[in-house]
């Protein structure tokens, strides 16, 4: 069974409180946790467990984000329920405004995240702690806080940065572009020497971990040599490999520890921390655990999608092009109907309801490897050693035949060939629209389908506007909002 970190608060009962009958009455509140309780270990590991609890944030949001992406591609589309309409369909129309729920979310998710970090930060110094504790919780929470501005600046742009809770100042303007990236750096450097190589326990951050968000931090912003250089440094960490087989990366009987290629995941599981992407990926008929149920909504994958995988790529085995309904006992056809399902990620044997523990992996050693290949590409042009570093994700994915650098010809052919191979190797792992961001054609292509509502500034969300709203220092949304 997985150490997985516990993924709760712990409550914190009135026995620590003593009380006297010879004085008035004074009333304490415990939804709040005392000065003096933080200043013991179990107190700051309670600070701890919730700002892990809150960045392995999986319940709903994660699986918006794996979904949603396919949708801002064009690979696949979403239908039934409330989440077509909130959801689905203005994310495949690019018709999203600063009232959209998402944008909320993840404004929501990762500025608590910041918050949790803080608070941490705010109270080690104040407790008798070892060196070695004080430089781990550091670390975990400057690396957690570090990767939650890193996504905010991939969202939204600047935004305001708080680094402590002992502050009057409740409302920021945004940052300045340099500030945001000094920080990001910083709290990411600073993390990594501090952290452990191998987790205590499942779920906690790790110097790959760190690293890998340092990685994918610099490739977004096309820091090349840096990229390749925190690439480098993962490999060096001789931990992580690539497992034999493709399919054998997902679902829960292949995950935790043992699976060397993934190296950071948002960690589930179906009575504590739920994660529900199976309920938004399924038909309602589909096979599947009894004790599993699915919700109104489904995601469905273009034939176009489909055909795009070349034939000898076993990639494209994890979707289910047909399928016998448990409600008739007939052939549904997907294929065909633009309505195939992609199985990557599977159901759940001990799911509750639609609640499962399937986690979702934000990082592994094919994504680095990937980035490494397309950062040396952007270096030096298409070179041998960005091909083999290629060859390793395709030898596993069934191509029998390396690749030619003679094929290469220019620094855009291979960039243009990567971009294909990360939407072939990627799918439905929430990373296209950054890919396609990077590549400067996730609005080219979206008009190229027929979206007309895509526009150039939609390469970033809006602010939520009741942030806005809240905040005096913040006068203007995004450009386009």
């Amino acid at each position: 069974m997985k150490n997985k970190i516990l993924l709760a608060i712990f409550v914190i009962i009135a026995s620590y409180v003593s009380f006297s009958c010879t004085k008035i009455l004074e009333e304490e509140v415990y939804s709040e946790l005392s000065d003096k309780y933080l200043q013991t270990e179990n107190g700051i590991n309670t600070l701890v467990y919730q700002l892990y609890s809150d960045a392995h944030t999986v319940s709903m949001s994660q699986a918006h984000d794996f979904l949603l992406s396919s949708y801002l591609s064009g690979q696949a589309w979403g239908k039934g329920g409330s989440y077509e309409t909130q959801y689905a369909t203005i994310f495949k129309n690019f018709t999203w405004d600063a009232n959209n729920s998402y944008s909320l979310e993840k404004w929501t998710e990762l500025y608590t995240i910041i918050r949790d970090a803080n608070l941490i930060l705010d109270k080690l110094p104040e407790g008798d702690f070892s060196a070695a504790y004080v430089t781990l919780i550091t670390a975990e929470a400057k690396g957690l806080r570090g990767h939650a501005y890193a996504l905010l600046y991939d969202y939204f742009g600047a935004v305001p940065i708080f680094t402590s809770t002992y502050t009057d100042e409740l409302e920021r303007p945004r940052a300045t572009e340099a500030e945001v990236i000094s920080q990001i750096e910083t709290d990411l450097t600073a993390a990594i020497p501090g952290l452990p190589v191998t987790a205590s326990q499942y779920g906690r951050l790790t110097q790959g971990a760190a690293l890998g968000f340092l990685c994918k931090y610099y490739l977004q912003t096309k820091q090349w040599q840096k990229c390749v250089d925190a690439a480098q440094d993962i490999e060096d960490l001789a931990i992580y490999g690539l497992k034999t087989n493709y399919a054998d990366i997902f679902g829960v009987a292949n995950e935790g520890p043992l699976n060397q290629e993934v190296i950071w995941a948002h960690t589930a599981d179906p009575s504590n921390h739920p994660e529900m992407l199976a309920a938004l990926n399924y038909p309602t008929d589909f096979p599947r655990p009894s004790n599993e149920t699915f919700y109104a909504t489904r995601t469905y994958w273009y034939d176009s999608f489909l055909d795009s995988f070349d034939a000898e790529d076993t990639r494209k085995d994890v979707f289910v092009t047909s399928y016998i309904s448990t409600a008739t006992g007939l052939t549904v056809q997907g294929y065909g109907k633009n309505q195939s399902l992609c199985n990557k990620f599977g159901t759940d044997p001990n799911a509750v309801s639609p609640y499962t523990g399937i986690d979702l992996p934000e990082i592994r050693l094919a994504d680095i490897l990937m980035s490494k290949a397309e950062a040396l590409n952007e270096l030096n042009g298409p070179t041998q050693a960005s091909l083999d570093l290629i060859d390793l994700i395709r030898m596993r994915a069934g191509f029998t035949t390396p690749l030619n650098l003679a094929d290469f010809t220019s620094k855009a052919s291979l960039r243009d060939f990567i971009l294909n191979e990360r939407v072939h190797e990627f799918f439905m792992e929430g990373k296209d629209r950054n890919d396609l961001i990077r590549h400067g054609t996730f609005i080219s292509d979206a008009v190229a389908r027929g979206i007309t509502n895509a526009q150039d500034y939609m390469i970033l969300l809006p602010i939520p506007q009741t942030e806005i709203d809240a905040n005096s220092q913040i006068n203007e949304n995004n450009p386009g909002y």
